[in-house]
């Protein structure tokens, strides 16, 4: 686990001038579903690790020498103007990553989201199966393809 806290930098999308910056939990995000600002407040959902694998921990899993996928879920976090720390809260207990919604609604509200998956209970290190998560509702829906 990091003990350092996540340094978050906010960028306007037309300038590229920094807007703001934040301190997140200790953490590290890898892939993003998506993101969207409502109301003066961003919301980022994508897959959270508690840490950056290291690149000898990768190369062991690609290798085959490491059967431990990197425990990465899908969350939550929440960034606005004059915080100090952003909140970073878990969706689902899945382990996955490449999430992916709708494209129609990127950088919109969106209802699902959609990830390939391990299925960590087998120990196997590849994404072998797929999620459908409504980040509305709660609903998760699982396909193992073994």
């Amino acid at each position: 686990m990091l003990d350092r806290p996540m340094r978050i930098l906010i960028f306007d999308r037309r300038s590229l001038s920094l807007r703001y910056e934040l301190e997140g939990e200790p953490g590290f995000f890898f892939h993003f579903a998506n993101a969207y600002e409502e109301d003066g407040e961003i919301s980022v959902d994508g897959f959270r690790l508690p840490e950056l694998p290291d690149a000898q921990a990768t190369r062991d899993i690609v290798e085959g020498r490491d059967r431990a996928f990197p425990r990465a879920q899908l969350a939550r976090t929440r960034l606005a103007e004059g915080q100090r720390k952003a909140h970073s809260e878990r969706l689902f207990d899945d382990f996955g990553e490449l999430p992916s919604i709708d494209a129609r609604r990127v950088s919109g509200r969106h209802r699902v989201v959609f990830a390939p998956l391990t299925p960590g209970a087998r120990g196997a290190p590849f994404l072998t199966m797929l999620g459908r998560f409504d980040v509305v509702s709660g609903e998760r829906v699982v396909r193992d393809f073994g």
